[in-house]
């Protein structure tokens, strides 16, 4: 889901699996304009039920708007959800297509020093995945 996800949003960076204010977003993105949009990836209904229960911290933030995500996004896929089913301050896709158009939650793009501290998380990732994949070509 995340490879389609990255397919269809023309967005500035993409960061995979990232842990972000004491929380793991399965995708996060920042725009051209530096806003920085997350995607919480839902496979199953049990799943989505189970983010409000592990992740209260988070969905607390959210709703408060205490954040620097500008979007949160829910994205399901393999089943239906209804829109009362959805806290105000998300959004919901199935796959690509919006069904609920996720508000503004924060007006302030990103910093130059929080964008330099993903991109390093990017760049990090990128080299401690090629370090291990060479790893591995050795051991064959």
């Amino acid at each position: 889901m995340q490879e389609i996800l990255y397919s269809h949003l023309s967005h500035k960076f993409f960061i995979c699996n990232y842990i972000y204010s004491s929380w793991e977003a399965d995708l996060l993105t920042v725009t051209d304009a530096g806003f920085m949009k997350e995607f919480e990836i839902k496979l199953n209904k049990a799943d989505y039920y189970n983010d409000f229960k592990n992740k209260p911290g988070k969905h607390y933030d959210l709703k408060r708007k205490r954040t620097k995500i500008s979007q949160f996004w829910f994205v399901i896929h393999g089943f239906k959800l209804s829109l009362d089913k959805v806290p105000e301050y998300a959004g919901l896709m199935e796959g690509t297509k919006v069904i609920k158009k996720a508000p503004k939650l924060c007006n302030i793009p990103i910093s130059i020093k929080d964008e330099r501290y993903l991109f390093k998380a990017i760049h990090n990732r990128y080299w401690n995945l090629r370090f291990r994949n060479r790893k591995q070509a050795e051991l064959f």
